[in-house]
Parts: C-alpha cells; sequence; structure tokens
C-alpha cells in the first residue's frame, strides 16, 4: 500500500498522526474496519509522544473521529474527554456528533457538552438533519435562539422551505446604507 509506505515516512508525530488518522477513516469508509482500527490504534500510539499541548489536542481531534468511524464509539469518547485544550475537546466533540446523529438521544447529550455556541450550533444542525421534521424544528429553533442561524439553514431549506424565502426575501428586499 503505497500511502502506508508515505505514512511510514513521516517523521513529525502530528502530521504522521493525521496521516494514520485518515488511513483508518479510509480504511473505514471502504469497509475494512481491521485495517482502520489497526491504523487507528497506530496513531494514537503515535500520538502519546507529542509533547505540546496544542499540538497532541489537534491530533486527538482527528484520532477521535478515527476510532469513531471504526466503531469504538465508547473510546472515541473518552479520548475526546481527554483532549486538553476546550477548542479542540470541543471540535472533536462536534465531529463525534455528527459521526452519530442517528443516534439521537446520543447526540444530544454529546452535543450538550460543547461549550463554543458555533460548534454547538453545528452539532445540533448534524442532529437534526438525521431527524424527524418535528424534531428538527425544534433543534432549528434552538440554535436560531444562540443567534447561529446561518448553520441552520440547509436544514432549514428543507423543513421549512418558507421560512427561508420568507428571510430571503427580507433580507434582499430591505435597503442597506
Amino acid at each position: 500500500m503505497r500511502a502506508r509506505a508515505v505514512t511510514d515516512g513521516i517523521t513529525d508525530p502530528r502530521w504522521r498522526t493525521r496521516a494514520l488518522a485518515e488511513l483508518a477513516v479510509t480504511a473505514a469508509s471502504r469497509g475494512d474496519h481491521a485495517a482502520a482500527s489497526r491504523f487507528a490504534e497506530e496513531a494514537e500510539a503515535v500520538c502519546s509522544t507529542i509533547a505540546f499541548t496544542a499540538r497532541k489536542a489537534m491530533a486527538l481531534t482527528e484520532i477521535v473521529t478515527a476510532v469513531a468511524v471504526t466503531g469504538g464509539l465508547t473510546r472515541a469518547e473518552a479520548l475526546a474527554r481527554s483532549i486538553a485544550v476546550p477548542h479542540w475537546r470541543a471540535r472533536a466533540t462536534a465531529e463525534l456528533v455528527s459521526i452519530v446523529a442517528g443516534d439521537a438521544r446520543k447526540a444530544r447529550v454529546l452535543a450538550d457538552t460543547i461549550c463554543e455556541p458555533d460548534l454547538r450550533a453545528r452539532a445540533q444542525v448534524a442532529i437534526a438533519a438525521r431527524s424527524t421534521a418535528s424534531e428538527a424544528r425544534a433543534l432549528i429553533t434552538s440554535t436560531l435562539r444562540t443567534g447561529e442561524w446561518i448553520a441552520t439553514l440547509d436544514v432549514l431549506a428543507r423543513i421549512e422551505p418558507a421560512v427561508v424565502l420568507a428571510i430571503g426575501n427580507d433580507f434582499l428586499c430591505t435597503p442597506r446604507d
């Protein structure tokens, strides 16, 4: 495998972790969960050698995704919680919500732990996109109340196209200085 050979040649642990995590995601998308798990485990091992906290947090965020797509949701949640930098912890959790959004209960519990409004909005929209129209309305309404309306447009257009048209009409017809 040529990608593996390239990965083995990467000496910087941050970038090697990223490459291994991406190999895990790719292997999982092809249905090769055994290879995906091996890549994710190796990425985690390489990540443990990163000393600088911010770089380690970035790398762990990518590992969370890799572990989650291989089916290790419990491990992915634990890894997300272990991230020392709040912004990267929130990003990892938002990505995890996107992955588990089909399980609305689990996804909502995770989304509620996200402290950054824009990332929480993204997580809520991911859940709404895979929910029934009535559940999506509640999530979109909650997200709109935070002022993070741009994130909601795709789902809002699906469940309430007239609302998006009204917003657009109001915006486009209102004179601006």
